[in-house]
């Protein structure tokens, strides 16, 4: 057998990277699950007391970011093909505009220039805004001790084949000899415990993953200009149905399923149920569940399950739940994230998808979302 060559140890070495990070997310996504749940809990009750919001609301902070740094993670190791709807930007820069305003530093200036009318691509909602907030980031920490401009542009060539979007800043600049790798995996200018490195890859790979193109020009102690090209897509954006009221139900003392086999999960899971109203039962695996609604069919009125359990899966357990009782919905929870699997997924009979590390609000909709399907016959 002859040897492996560097490229291919370097390959496998990858590999091995990727697989190991991708473990690391899902861990990791439980464990901000908790976090996310158990603060927003604590808010609920403690509405009034000042200091303890104020440090509940530091926990949240603390979660999204670590959050936002799982994600960037995730794109390094998924080998998913997330699920993806026609997408106005000008409307997703808007929003990144209002959520940057509390991280803009003092002496900056930001000037979102955006059309009239619409501007369609077609992509993954999430993976849009973190491309449009990781160069925006990138452009204010350079900003951050100096001050100055950063300028977002977004226009569409005269032919309409292409979006164009810019992102300029006023500040220092990269230095020629680095300017060729800033989107290179892991490679970051900044000090220990500021940058992963992995902001402006993840960025990169983002905009080819979706037949896209993006360049780089800086002039040291001028600016620095990206310039990114997507294909234009001529569909309209798709509309979303509004979501019933969680409150819909909550009178009604609907009575919830709840399956997973981690403690700590389980009494979450039952916590945040009770607060928003329901009744609930716990099962710690899929044979315990479907033994439970085999001996009484008729009283649950709605089965949420984790995804990855031992001895048998969330997607198995909906699958055989369907022939005990095909009516009553299914609501699975996961670390994952994937248009295909997700597609499989629905044929198995689950109606709603609930991803990790979810909030409350998120969770209540879906809830309301599939017990809403089921009233209506749907």
């Amino acid at each position: 057998m002859d040897p492996l060559s560097d490229h291919e140890v370097s390959q496998d070495k990858l590999i091995t990277l990727g697989e190991l990070s991708r473990g690391i997310a899902h861990d990791l996504k439980n464990l901000l699950t908790g976090i996310h749940g158990n603060s927003e809990l604590a808010l609920r009750g403690y509405k009034n007391e000042k200091a303890t919001k104020k440090a509940l609301t530091n926990i949240m902070l603390a979660a999204r970011s670590a959050q936002d740094l799982v994600e960037q993670i995730s794109s390094y190791s998924r080998n998913e093909t997330l699920p993806d709807k026609v997408i106005d930007l000008r409307q997703l820069l808007s929003k990144t505009e209002k959520l940057l305003a509390d991280a803009v530093p003092p002496g900056v200036n930001v000037d979102f220039q955006l059309p009239e009318s619409a501007v369609c691509v077609r992509a993954n909602p999430s993976q849009m805004h973190q491309l449009a907030s990781n160069l925006c980031l990138n452009s204010l920490h350079s900003l951050a001790r100096d001050g100055g401009l950063l300028s977002v542009k977004l226009s569409p060539k005269a032919d309409s084949s292409e979006v164009v979007l810019t992102v300029s800043d006023d500040g220092p600049g990269i230095p020629e000899k680095i300017l060729p790798r800033i989107f290179d995996p892991y490679f970051t200018t900044k000090e220990i415990g500021v940058g992963t490195g992995l902001g402006l890859a993840v960025v990169h790979k983002i905009v080819t993953d979706y037949g896209g193109s993006i360049t780089a020009s800086s002039t040291p102690g001028q600016s620095t200009d990206f310039v990114i090209h997507l294909p234009m897509c001529a569909e309209q954006p798709e509309e979303e149905e509004p979501a019933p009221e969680p409150e819909d139900f909550v009178a009604e003392k609907k009575a919830i399923l709840l399956v997973d086999d981690e403690p700590i999960m389980r009494g979450l899971g039952m916590d945040i149920l009770h607060t928003l109203g329901y009744r609930v039962s716990v099962a710690e695996n899929g044979r315990e569940a479907l033994a439970l609604v085999q001996k009484n069919p008729d009283y649950f009125d709605l089965v949420l399950s984790d995804s990855k359990m031992p001895e048998m899966t969330g997607p198995e357990l909906a699958e055989q739940l369907q022939s005990i009782k095909p009516d009553l919905p299914f609501i699975l929870v996961t670390a994952f994230n994937d248009a295909v699997t997700e597609a499989k997924l629905k044929q198995l009979g689950v109606q709603e998808i609930v991803h990790k590390p979810f909030l409350i609000e998120n969770l209540s909709r879906a809830l309301s979302n599939a017990l809403s399907k089921k009233s209506s016959g749907n």
